[in-house]
């Protein structure tokens, strides 16, 4: 998986990938909540994305899934973003990309 840091929103925004799907958009869920202990609090479902918002290190963030954008994190309330909110973002990008490239390498492990 090749995660990505765009800045263009006015804020940081942890781009994990560019043209996911819904299934794609649950597993980066699951891999939150299994991995980090986070727990969704509010959900917004439409027929061509979600906003799950989260709590991380007293942090308001938000995954999201657009059709047309891919799956990505980002401060929830984007314009009043906080240096410290931005860093988190990274943080936990920098986090999940470790959980992901160990799932990889033991999914290309020799039997």
């Amino acid at each position: 998986m090749n995660f990505t840091l765009r800045y263009d929103l006015g804020c940081t925004e942890a781009v994990l990938h560019e043209s996911g799907s819904l299934l794609a958009f649950q597993q980066a869920a699951h891999l939150l909540h299994k991995n980090l202990s986070i727990k969704f609090h509010q959900k917004q479902d439409d027929f061509d994305g979600a906003n799950w918002d989260f709590k991380y290190k007293g942090h308001q963030l938000r995954l999201q899934y657009n059709v047309y954008h891919g799956i990505s994190i980002f401060p929830a309330n984007m314009e009043q973003a906080t240096e410290k909110d931005n860093k988190t973002v990274e943080y936990l990008l920098h986090k999940l990309q470790g959980k992901a490239d160990k799932k990889v390498q033991l999914q290309n492990a020799p039997a």
